[in-house]
């Protein structure tokens, strides 16, 4: 499914609401591309680096949205679909 596509890798934490809602914006706008959800929890090495940045969506291996990139509005969907398509 995803064979030859850079892979999108969401940093979330299980119940988090701005993750799913991340998660179900890419699966939306990218449906023949499933993204893998890494779970930090916190006795993962990556715990102190991303807590408190999740939901963190990294493409072609590079940090391209965060929670700091979210707005009530939701003009944050755009914002992340115009920086996954100039990536």
């Amino acid at each position: 499914m995803n064979e030859g596509k850079p892979q999108i890798v969401i940093l979330a934490k299980p119940g988090c609401h701005l993750c799913e809602a991340v998660e179900e914006e890419l699966r939306f706008r990218l449906p023949d591309q499933r993204p893998i959800v890494v779970n930090i929890e916190p006795n993962s090495p990556l715990y102190n680096d991303y807590v408190l940045r999740i939901p963190v969506v990294k493409f072609k291996g590079e940090v391209v949205f965060e929670a700091s990139m979210m707005d009530p509005k939701g003009e944050w969907k755009e914002r992340l679909w115009h920086l996954l398509k100039s990536t």
